[in-house]
């Protein structure tokens, strides 16, 4: 079982209190930030079980295991991280039972009746605090990131226990000292004797097989103006839903929250004031939000935490097998009190909703910054020379003979080609000035697009800037002297094996290797000392690396093409352009791909192509690619895709070009 937050950072939690493990994945995640993993683990600490006489008896390392994302130096790759943490200390057994007699103020019963008997409630399952702890994988990164970066401090304290109050933040006057100082007490609160009635509090009801709830006031300085939106995605609703997701939440409130309902209108109010360089209010009621946008004062809330459920004080419930009133006694290893363990979840999840919001105004900046995507492409028209450069330094992924270096000279008359190992790194060099273009594959008529080169156009943000259609033909290689029936191991490119899926069938059982490129295949068998390889690539290849042609033509269809594409960092849009492509991402709701084809439709756009690919961050959203034909109304449909930039979750305009036949 999983489940996802954010519009932009996308998290998602899977597993149970009693798998194997538990985990989480982040996508969105600035590339090049180095974690720092000490930090994370002493942050994952204050959260885990075992820590203390305040919390449960179950101990767990909380050590988290990243799977991917980060590479040996613990710096983020741009990719999707994922992170594990293995549960070591589960009893199981404790919760035969409750599939049929659900706990009091617990999720087992709705989870039944929702889920059916066969839901996982050892521990709480999805539906435990356990869960939380790969949150904080997430959270305590996005801590150090949003300190590093934009200097945002984030603190949280127990506000109270039972009827015990600590002392409240002055939320206009919180400095960021008072913050740190609040993580290293060993119960974070602001009065240290309250914090010593906190935990005669919570040992009494311990000692009474009871439990008690409390409330977290959590705070963040130096959060920039303008983060959130008005209505449904201000920034109170997108903290709130994330808060929510740390179970025994029941209520949350901004600022002074239920208490301005006791005010008057002069007395809440919070009054502006200026340095002369920077607006301020006196107060901070609003706990720094206002019309569901922050305006840089500190932001404060409290959220509610009802006491622990299990409890081991017999309690009432029903046998939902006999449908009868039964008596229940739990057992297991539960917290007398959530709130101490749930203050690093709130920073934590307050992080993950700021990174999610700065996403926001990150890509807001970007639109802002530059004029009208009409106006960009108009633009680019104006200053793109007449003729398409006869030759240029070109990046191709491969080596001598790639498919790639065949299309770019068929694209350019004479290019000077440099050789990369991997799709990424043809971006890399155009993206550094080593070469002012690079040709890839992006689709293929038998075995489609070749979605890694679209992943990383999104990535980059390069623009196509002319395409050529080649056809290609495979042949089996060997070393000379080989024939067809000593073939053992055939080599070549995953598309390449996928276009000749037919022919290799028919070779019985040999093992297939998929590698770089089809010519490096080639390379391969011909630097290889065995006889018994062969490679699935081109006549040149044959001639370049002295092997033998086994057999001629060996794909699946006679006519099989390969579309590739030249790219730029810079959008040029040469004369004669007949072609247009974007991608983009649609919101969840019903009728949105229609409305995006009625635009065209109306217009009368030709869409030669849509295709669609899940997106990979386990919420079932999709990325849309579509090609255009540009023989009418151009200026129409730029103007369209202005508008499609504003109202689509993710929009890239990839470019306008001719393609060559």
């Amino acid at each position: 079982m999983a489940d996802s937050y954010g519009r932009n950072l996308h998290l998602t939690i899977y597993g149970g209190s009693h798998d194997e493990k538990i985990g989480m994945t982040l996508e969105g995640m600035p590339k090049g930030f180095q974690i720092d993993m000490e930090l994370l683990q002493s942050f994952l600490a204050r959260r885990a079980p075992g820590q203390s006489k305040l919390a449960t008896s179950r101990k767990e390392s909380d050590k988290p295991v990243f799977l991917r994302g980060v590479d040996e130096n613990f710096t983020t790759t741009g990719e999707v991280i994922e992170a594990v943490i293995y549960n070591t200390n589960q009893h199981s057994k404790d919760y035969e039972s409750l599939k049929y007699i659900p706990r009091p103020a617990h999720a087992d019963y709705s989870a039944v009746q929702k889920y059916g008997t066969g839901v996982d409630l050892r521990g709480g399952g999805h539906f435990s605090g356990r869960l939380t702890a790969p949150l904080c994988i997430a959270g305590g990164i996005c801590l150090q990131y949003l300190k590093k970066e934009y200097n945002i401090e984030i603190a949280a304290h127990i506000f109270s226990i039972g009827k015990v109050e600590d002392t409240p933040f002055d939320s206009a006057q919180i400095t960021k000292e008072q913050l740190q100082k609040i993580k290293h007490n060993s119960l974070p609160v602001l009065d240290a004797q309250k914090g010593e009635l906190m935990q005669e509090e919570i040992l009494a009801v311990k000692a009474q097989g009871d439990s008690i709830g409390g409330v977290v006031e959590c705070a963040a300085l130096n959060v920039p103006n303008g983060l959130g939106e008005h209505m449904f995605n201000g920034a109170e609703n997108r903290i709130s839903s994330i808060i929510f997701a740390v179970p025994a939440v029941k209520a949350i409130e901004f600022g002074n929250g239920f208490g301005c309902a006791a005010l008057t209108g002069s007395v809440n109010n919070d009054s502006f004031y200026t340095d002369g360089k920077k607006v301020y209010t006196k107060t901070n009621n609003c706990g720094g939000i206002l019309g569901g946008i922050t305006n840089g004062m500190p932001l404060v809330f409290r959220a509610a935490v009802k006491p622990t459920p299990s409890i081991y004080k017999e309690q009432d419930s029903v046998d939902l097998r006999t449908m009868e009133n039964v008596k229940l006694t739990i057992n297991g290893r539960h917290d007398p009190c959530i709130v101490p363990r749930a203050v690093p979840v709130f920073e934590g999840a307050l992080a993950i909703a700021l990174m999610d919001m700065l996403a926001d105004e990150k890509i807001n900046k970007q639109f802002d910054d530059s004029p009208e995507l009409y106006e960009q492409i108009l633009q680019a028209e104006k200053n793109t020379p007449a003729e398409f450069p006869a030759t240029a330094t070109v990046a191709c992924q491969g080596v001598q003979g790639a498919y790639s270096q065949l299309a770019a000279e068929k694209l350019f008359l004479e290019p000077q080609i440099r050789h990369y190992q991997s799709f990424e790194d043809v971006f890399k060099a155009v993206a550094k000035g080593e070469c002012r273009y690079g040709v890839l594959p992006i689709e293929n008529s038998t075995a489609g697009s070749v979605t890694k080169v679209y992943d990383l156009m999104r990535k980059y943000q390069f623009f196509i800037v002319r395409a050529v259609k080649l056809r290609v033909e495979h042949n089996l290689l060997s070393k000379k002297g080989v024939e067809l029936k000593d073939i053992k191991e055939v080599l070549s490119h995953e598309q390449a094996l996928q276009q000749c899926h037919d022919f290799l069938q028919s070779l019985g059982e040999i093992k297939i290797t998929e590698c770089a490129n089809t010519a490096l295949a080639a390379q391969m068998v011909a630097e290889s000392e065995r006889n018994d390889m062969a490679a699935l690539s081109s006549k040149i290849c044959a001639g370049n690396y002295n092997l033998a042609i086994l057999k001629e033509s060996v794909q699946d269809k006679e006519n099989n093409f390969t579309r590739f594409i030249c790219i730029s960092k810079e959008m040029e849009i040469y004369p004669k352009a007949d072609k247009m492509s974007i991608m983009l991402s649609l919101r969840h709701r019903p009728g949105e791909l229609y409305r995006i084809l009625a635009q065209f439709a109306a217009l009368n756009i030709n869409l030669t192509k849509l295709e669609s690919r899940p997106l990979g961050n386990g919420d079932f959203e999709f990325m849309f690619y579509f090609d255009f034909a540009l023989d009418s109304q151009p200026d129409q449909l730029a103007r369209v895709l202005t508008d499609l930039k504003e109202q689509n979750e993710y929009f890239s305009y990839l470019g306008s070009y001719k393609e060559i036949r």
